[in-house]
């Protein structure tokens, strides 16, 4: 039996497969954190919430909705931005199938800046998207 592809997986395929985030990051998405010697621009991503139907028999066909944030991290605060900017444009209202996943929506929740200084002096925009798919 193969193992389930989850959300993450999928969301990291779907931006892997736009080139206007891979000339930026390469390869360079990793799930919660990131080796400490990773160039930058990079991005980090973690589900951060998880909502299911209420029910007595749950229906396979309905959907799950997964909030999930996006740290895009950079030496500049505008670099930072930028790649933010195209995590934005690659995932907004976007529906279809990433590794294997049916993906039915993303919607985009919230974005804000931070600068990391306990991370030696890096900035990190964050991208919060709401993923709607069938489990």
């Amino acid at each position: 039996m193969s193992e389930e592809v989850t959300i993450g997986e999928a969301v990291r395929a779907r931006l892997l497969g736009q080139s206007d985030v891979t000339d930026l990051v390469g390869t360079r998405v990793y799930p919660l954190t990131m080796p400490s010697s990773v160039t930058l621009p990079a991005i980090s991503y973690q589900d951060v919430g998880e909502a299911r139907p209420r029910a007595m028999v749950r229906d396979p066909e309905e959907l799950v909705s997964v909030r999930m944030q996006l740290n895009c991290w950079a030496e500049g605060y505008l670099s930072s931005r930028r790649l933010a900017r195209e995590v934005i444009d690659a995932l907004e209202d976007y529906s279809g199938v990433s590794a294997g996943m049916t993906i039915q929506s993303i919607e985009i929740v919230n974005q804000m800046d931070q600068y990391e200084p306990d991370a030696g002096g890096i900035y990190r925009t964050i991208v919060e998207v709401k993923v709607w798919h069938h489990e």
